[in-house]
């Protein structure tokens, strides 16, 4: 399908190009976005129809539940929770928290214009706008102009406690989100072929099952689509719970995502999966896409900055768990892991079984003690080569795995190192500010530029104890890097090293020798030592020298091995050692000894030592100085 789109009166209406040039505008992107959406528009395989903001928070969000007929997660402003809250916070009286007190709530992040107090940053730079966190009130949804057209508005489809959209305050999931990337013209057709595709090979056969799970909700981003699996109940996320909700988002994206090979094919063009979490917030209808900007090599206007739209599948019912759970059916880890109990417990907005749970009891038998109110977790400092490793990696995108739609995170990671290894802010912030340009080169155009706020964003998480605890599956995922643990056979010494020799004997059997059969580093002797000729020719050449010292700073040897070989050389044929020590009877034999053979060397190290110190070292041989004082006197025979 060609790319070719010619800008219509409305575009240039809805994108604010009045004053703009018409043939300075590359359509192409916009022109994929267009096809994209006729395709979903004309489609007959499936009775869809276009959804606005106000319906998709609805279909997200309210459903029948607990025996009401419209359940909806939104609180009246000033309701009578709040009012009770209120009134027990100014009195001073305590809250009751239990179930069923207050009405958790969706919250949209969105940014919004900063007031003129406070539009300029510290350096004296200008900027128009600041982040902005707001709770969804029933109020709010009378109107919804208040989000309509900003260009940047996320949600999730879960509800929180508080005015943060936190992992921490984070309690019910509605549906499971699906971020494809890059998805063109024919990567639609390709994904729209995999919902109707039926999967009937073992062990799927008579499960009514298709290739690619059909959506409830689906939204064209822009380069992209997000698919939502709205589930019939909310799940509960409690911290058990999210570990196991986290292996079913990843299940997902395993049915959803076929890489295309050259651009062609498959469900979208990135070569490599990258998987997010049930966290994740996405772009909402009717805001727009990522804003349209100079390309500085072509000089013209590219990107999209149009309307984002979303669409209902209205003969796909709400999801349950049981459903999702069919997909791995023939995965026998998963379907112990996803045990009927489970699922069950899950669905009813429970804690699913945990078999690690343990009571207070158990754990302070198990691990000690448990963590005081406001403590911190220890954690330990690790190796500094680490952080040089992974900075090392984003220096050389090619060699080190880099890819564009992975720079973020990938520089957040480098903020998780250093913190592991204890490496100051100051220096993170410059390394990470100079690998700026190298990774903006990934930048597949202009409107995908990687910028200074990115690395400010990612720098803002220095501190947060959470990146310390990363697991290096999740390092890998979410970096698209991939890092494999180093391999731990979990025996001790004595049981490994034997496991070694017997396969070392096994096929030394087999080829009919011994292990040791003459086959290890060779003994050196005066004829094939390259050492004894290196100062064989050295003494050649300096026929008056009997200096072993000088011989083994020109040669770059250590004393005993020139010692060793001039010695051998001086009498062929023995291996002895000659300047072997003679033994002493008394203490007094050796202090002859060291008069007779021995001479000080005071002037070398009279500034380094006390009298009292340079005293112990002329007459006490075990002094850690004495090696400094004395040395051996060559004498001419």
């Amino acid at each position: 399908m060609e790319n070719v789109y010619n800008l219509t009166a409305e575009d240039i209406a809805e994108l604010g190009l009045e004053s703009v040039d018409p043939s300075t505008i590359d359509c192409t992107e916009l022109a994929e976005y267009r096809a994209k959406s006729r395709f979903i528009n004309t489609q007959h395989d499936f009775d869809v129809s276009r959804v606005y903001l106000r319906d998709f928070i609805g279909e997200i969000f309210e459903r029948p539940m607990n025996g009401e007929a419209n359940f909806e997660p939104f609180e009246e402003r000033m309701c009578d929770s709040y009012r009770k809250w209120a009134d027990e916070r100014n009195n001073g009286l305590p809250h009751d928290y239990s179930e069923n007190q207050f009405t958790y709530n969706p919250i949209v992040f969105y940014k919004s214009p900063r007031s003129k107090k406070g539009s300029q940053k510290a350096d004296g730079t200008d900027t128009t706008d600041r982040n902005t966190h707001k709770i969804i009130l029933k109020k709010d949804w009378e109107t919804d102009s208040w989000l309509e057209h900003r260009y940047f508005a996320l949600t999730s489809p879960i509800t929180y406690v508080g005015n943060r959209s936190t992992n921490k305050n984070a309690r019910m999931l509605y549906a499971f989100a699906i971020d494809l990337d890059d998805v063109g013209p024919e990567q639609i057709q390709v994904l729209w072929n995999g919902f109707q595709r039926p999967l009937d090979h073992a062990p799927f056969t008579g499960l009514g099952l298709t290739l690619i799970p059909v959506p409830n909700l689906i939204v064209s981003s822009g380069h992209g689509l997000h698919l939502y699996y709205i589930m019939r109940t909310p799940m509960a996320l409690y911290g058990h719970n999210v570990g196991l909700l986290q292996q079913l988002i990843a299940l997902l994206y395993d049915l959803v995502f076929y890489p295309s090979k050259d651009g062609k094919g498959g469900t979208s063009r990135v070569e490599k999966l990258k998987c997010h979490g049930i966290y994740h917030s996405f772009r909402l209808p009717e805001t727009r896409t990522k804003p349209l900007c100079k390309d500085m090599e072509t000089k013209k206007t590219v990107g999209m900055g149009a309307c984002i739209e979303a669409w209902k599948f209205n003969d796909r019912g709400f999801w349950t768990l049981s459903e999702l759970a069919q997909y791995f059916i023939g995965n026998k880890r998963l379907s112990k892991i996803f045990s009927t109990k489970v699922l069950m417990e899950l669905e009813r907005g429970g804690r699913a079984h945990n078999p690690l749970r343990m009571t207070r009891a158990q754990a302070l038998k198990k691990y000690g003690k448990l963590l005081a109110p406001g403590e911190k977790k220890k954690h330990w400092i690790t190796d500094r080569s680490l952080y040089d490793g992974w900075l090392e990696r984003l220096r050389n995108p090619a060699e080190g795995g880099v890819k564009y739609g992975h720079r973020f995170y990938c520089v957040l990671n480098l903020v998780a190192c250093a913190m592991k290894c204890n490496v100051p802010y100051e220096e993170v912030k410059r390394d990470a500010m100079d690998l700026i340009p190298t990774l903006n080169a990934l930048s597949p155009d202009a409107s995908k530029e990687f910028t200074d706020a990115d690395v400010v964003k990612a720098l803002k998480s220095y501190g947060n104890e959470d990146l310390i605890r990363w697991r290096l599956e999740m390092i890998s995922g979410m970096t698209g890097i991939e890092l494999k643990r180093v391999k731990r056979n979990k025996r001790k010494l004595n049981v490994h090293l034997g496991v070694c020799r017997a396969t070392r004997d096994v096929l030394c059997s087999e080829r009919g020798e011994a292990w040791d059969a003459h086959n290890g580093r060779k003994h050196e002797t005066v004829e094939n030592s390259k050492n004894a000729a290196m100062i064989l020719e050295w003494r050649e050449e300096h026929p008056d020298s009997h200096n072993k010292s000088e011989c083994a700073r020109d040669l770059g040897l250590t004393r005993p091995t020139v010692r060793k070989w001039w010695n051998l050389l001086d009498e062929p044929g023995t291996n002895e050692r000659a300047s072997q020590e003679p033994a002493f009877t008394s203490f007094e034999d050796m202090k002859r000894w060291m008069a007779e053979n021995l001479e000080p060397v005071r002037p070398q190290y009279q500034m380094e030592l006390t009298s009292q110190e340079m005293k112990s070292a002329l007459t006490n041989p075990d002094d850690p100085n004495y090696h400094k004082i004395y040395r051996e006197v060559v004498k001419n025979e």
